[in-house]
């Protein structure tokens, strides 16, 4: 499950995207003009800030993967969900956090 924090929840993120969204997400295949190839898996996953919104609304809604590919469990699919919510929080901390500093 990804209940635990910081870079083990990364690396836990990162296997569930390898096994349900790369094969069809990546450089050669890109569909939707969508690729999750381009994750920064360091400390920077703010930076795809806008994405993760587009991630979150398809796998929560059970869009992604496709119905005739693998599925995560339940469980899974939740905390992936729970993930992408918590990076979506922290990119949008940041872009508040910018928007102020520009303000002054």
């Amino acid at each position: 499950l990804l209940v635990v924090t910081g870079q083990a929840l990364a690396f836990e993120m990162k296997e569930f995207i390898d096994q349900h969204c790369l094969r069809c997400h990546n450089a050669q295949k890109a569909e939707g003009d969508f690729r999750l190839d381009l994750i920064p898996w360091d400390n920077t996953l703010d930076s795809f800030g806008s994405n993760w919104a587009r991630a979150y609304e398809r796998i929560n809604s059970g869009e992604m993967p496709p119905a005739e590919e693998p599925q995560p469990d339940s469980h899974l699919r939740f905390d992936a969900a729970q993930w992408i919510t918590n990076q979506l929080q922290v990119w949008d901390g940041n872009q508040n956090a910018r928007l102020e500093r520009q303000s002054y």
